[in-house]
C-alpha cells in the first residue's frame, strides 16, 4: 500500500456516509487534494486567490465596500 493509499484509507475511515467527517465537515476537497501534486495544489490556490481578489475589486467598484488603503 502506498503512502497516498494509506492517507486515503485513513480519511475514508473517518468519513460517515454523507461524505462528512465526525465534525460535519465536507471532506471532498481533502480527498481531491490527496490526488494532486504539491505544484497542482499551489496552482489551484493561486487561481482561488486571483478569483477572490477579482470579486473584492468588483465589490469595491460597485460601491459595496470601501477600498482597503492599508499598506500590505
Amino acid at each position: 500500500m502506498t503512502d497516498l493509499e494509506r492517507q486515503y484509507e485513513w480519511l475514508r475511515s473517518r468519513t460517515i456516509e454523507s461524505g462528512q467527517d465526525e465534525h460535519g465537515n465536507d471532506i471532498s476537497a481533502v480527498a481531491a487534494n490527496l490526488g494532486m501534486t504539491p505544484q497542482e495544489r499551489i496552482d489551484e490556490a493561486l487561481r482561488a486567490r486571483a478569483f477572490a481578489l477579482e470579486v473584492k475589486r468588483a465589490g469595491e467598484a460597485a460601491g459595496l465596500r470601501k477600498p482597503n488603503t492599508s499598506a500590505r
